[in-house]
């Protein structure tokens, strides 16, 4: 869809769903139930004409100078700016709508949609509108202790309430730092998952943003494997495979620093690679894929420290995450960014080896072989590597 067909699409969505919502507000009594198109439908509709929106955004991707696939700037801006002009007519429609319902049953499928559907109150330029987004925020608040506490709430709503309570509180507990909001996180988790069958999409994504705020909190060591026991001692057993795992590739970790590290594989341009016959230097193993931008950021760095390090006996072994049918585009992208570092691909058997869950990830070795560093970057990598060089420990 061109530029011209998606902002009508926009304007048609907006369009429809205003005069909808007109319809339902411009009166002060509660609006009629007979309605037969109400605000519930329209917003249905908007939530399509959004998805075909970034659909057609997604697929006018182009490949960048960087190696990634993405929009270019104007396209990005447009849609960030087409979306949040489309969220924000609706809430406002929707915020005059709840003011004016009384006890129409509609209101708890309104609240919810926008829950789900919060402008982000930025402008074209990137400037926050601060003093709309907290008055926005309150009215929420509000909105939702009602949706809470609701004794007239339709059968069919009671999962997307658990639902809209998981997500408002994961959204609201930032950078987890205290056990307590450990706690009441989890129990919200755990509402919601009680609703939902098994195995459920829902419920593994759900987990996953769980577990993905534990594991980037400030929060003490044993945190961690202990969420990830409670999830894997769960009934559910789409729960239990994700945590147990977690479990694993944690163990595994932890057994990598108990001996010299192994791995033999042929790479992509054909080299035989055995890490065996590595000791004696220095070897830093990067696990990477073309889609992940963090990773192809590093890579300068890297091409440097290793123009700077290798006849002083350091190795770099990249490790593609790649889909398998993608080797062409790995061979491609490594040829144009001149990655002289031998490739392993594919690489989910080494992932698997070294626990890997998540990406960019590296690991150091040292000359016996021995990790030594994990996760290291920048000046901090460059300093153990000087460090490793000069005395072998």
């Amino acid at each position: 869809m061109r530029t011209m067909g998606r902002r009508s699409a926009i304007c048609l969505a907006v369009g429809m769903a205003l005069l909808v919502l007109v319809a339902l507000t411009g009166s002060g009594a509660s609006p009629p139930p007979a309605v037969a198109t109400d605000l519930y439908q329209a917003v249905a509709m908007t939530e399509a004409v959004i998805s075909r929106e970034r659909a057609s955004y997604r697929a006018g991707y182009k490949e960048t100078s960087s190696g990634l696939w993405a929009a270019s700037p104007q396209a990005t801006q447009q849609f960030n700016v087409a979306m949040e002009r489309l969220r924000k007519e609706l809430a406002e429609r929707g915020d005059r709508y709840l003011q004016q319902c009384g006890d129409d049953p509609r209101r708890w499928r309104v609240i919810v949609w926008l829950l789900d559907h919060q402008p982000a109150f930025v402008d074209a330029t990137g400037t926050t509108d601060e003093a709309s987004r907290e008055a926005w925020r309150r009215r929420l608040t509000q909105w939702k202790a009602a949706l809470d506490a609701a004794q007239d709430l339709p059968a069919d709503l009671s999962l997307e309430r658990a639902r809209a309570d998981w997500e408002w509180r994961w959204r609201a507990a930032g950078k987890l730092a205290a056990i307590q909001a450990v706690e009441e996180l989890r129990s919200s988790l755990m509402n919601y998952l009680d609703q939902l069958p098994s195995p459920s999409d829902q419920a593994l994504k759900a987990a996953m943003l769980y577990l993905r705020k534990i594991e980037t909190g400030d929060l003490p060591e044993d945190v961690l494997p202990r969420e990830y026991g409670l999830l894997a001692n769960l009934a559910r057993e789409d729960i239990r495979s994700l945590a147990r795992g977690k479990l694993e590739s944690r163990q595994r970790r932890a057994r990598l620093s108990s001996r010299p590290v192994e791995l033999t594989f042929t790479a992509l341009d054909g080299r035989q690679v055995d890490l065996a016959a590595l000791r004696g230097g220095i070897v830093l193993i990067d696990f990477w894929a073309t889609t992940c931008s963090p990773c192809i950021a590093e890579f300068p760095h890297l091409q440097r420290l290793y123009e700077q390090y290798r006849d002083q006996g350091l190795e770099i072994i990249g490790v593609s995450l790649d889909s398998v049918k993608d080797r062409n585009k790995v061979q491609a992208f490594v040829a144009r960014r001149k990655l002289p570092w031998p490739q392993h691909f594919p690489g989910d058997h080494a992932a698997r080896q070294f626990g890997v869950t998540a990406i960019p990830a590296t690991f150091l070795l040292d000359p016996d072989g021995m990790v030594v560093g994990t996760n290291l970057k920048g000046a901090p990598l460059q300093e153990m590597i000087k460090r490793l060089l000069r005395t072998g420990a």
